[in-house]
């Protein structure tokens, strides 16, 4: 009859009761198996839901979100100790110190502020107190926080001064220059006195660099050069403006200087002038 299946042989007919039977057994046993798993004892309580790789993720944050949660503050001390001072702009290292003194007060705005009134980081901690204090968002406790830290600075200096040390080389001469840079006042003027093995012996401060006061530079450099029985002086000039190019004042200044020197018996290594910008040695610009 036509679509009625034909039996099968019966070889096949055992192997298909086979099949079904294997079947059946291994539905069976794992109905039987409890929750708590093949290897667990009877009544353990069942084994935990393996957490999902999302789960995991979202308990532990990735580097990128803990950067996200970081502070200002954070993150210029991250950069301070990771890749160096060197690598923050006055603005930030002046905000990184007063995150320290005023932390109850927006320190990147206060660091703006303060280098938009005196010029740069050394100026703002070289302003006199009152006028600090008078700053805006300032006030005379921070003022008075900025002090001490010059205070720090200069007695840093003076130390190095007091170990009298060599400035035979012009790396050894900028890296001093530096330091002093570093809490100068503005247009400040000073001398640096040298025995023959150019070792300093003091660091004189002569005035503010006015031109109408060339002639009275002159005259304290010659006298103290006497008094210290100095063999050469090395003159120093902050300059307030950015540009480290010499001034009418500077060469005044140093002509009479090197005239008032020459009758004592003084040699005049140099004329720095130090401005934001960079450094001009007048020796180099045959000046002196």
């Amino acid at each position: 009859m036509a679509g009625r299946r034909g039996k099968l042989p019966p070889q096949d007919e055992a192997l298909l009761r086979q099949a079904a039977a294997d079947a059946s057994r291994f539905l069976f046993a794992a109905d039987m198996i409890p929750a708590h798993g093949v290897n667990g004892s009877p009544g353990a309580s069942p084994a935990p839901r393996p957490r999902l790789e999302a789960e995991v993720g979202a308990a532990a944050p990735s580097d990128h979100d803990r950067r996200q949660r970081s502070t200002p503050r954070d993150s210029l001390r991250e950069r301070f100790q990771e890749a160096g001072p060197e690598t923050l702009a006055d603005q930030e290292l002046l905000a990184l110190l007063l995150f320290q003194i005023a932390p109850r007060r927006d320190a990147r705005a206060l660091a703006k502020a303060l280098l938009a009134r005196f010029g740069d980081f050394a100026a703002v901690l070289a302003a006199p107190e009152a006028r600090l204090a008078e700053t805006p968002g300032v006030g005379p406790s921070t003022a008075l926080e900025l002090k001490i830290i010059q205070a720090a600075v200069e007695r840093t200096t003076q130390a190095t001064v007091d170990r009298k040390p060599s400035l035979s080389s012009w790396s050894a001469l900028m890296a001093y220059c530096k330091t002093w840079a570093s809490h100068a006042e503005e247009a400040e003027l000073r001398a640096l006195f040298l025995d023959v093995k150019d070792n300093l012996i003091a660091d004189t401060r002569l005035g503010e660099g006015g031109e109408e006061h060339a002639a009275l530079y002159a005259q304290a450099v010659a006298r103290q050069a006497l008094e210290l029985s100095a063999a050469a002086a090395i003159l120093l000039r902050r300059h307030s403006p950015a540009s480290p190019r010499p001034s009418p004042a500077d060469i005044a200044i140093i002509r009479d200087v090197a005239v008032a020197a020459k009758a004592v018996g003084l040699v005049v290594h140099d004329y720095i002038v130090i401005g934001r910008d960079g450094v001009a040695s007048l020796k180099a610009m045959h000046v002196l």
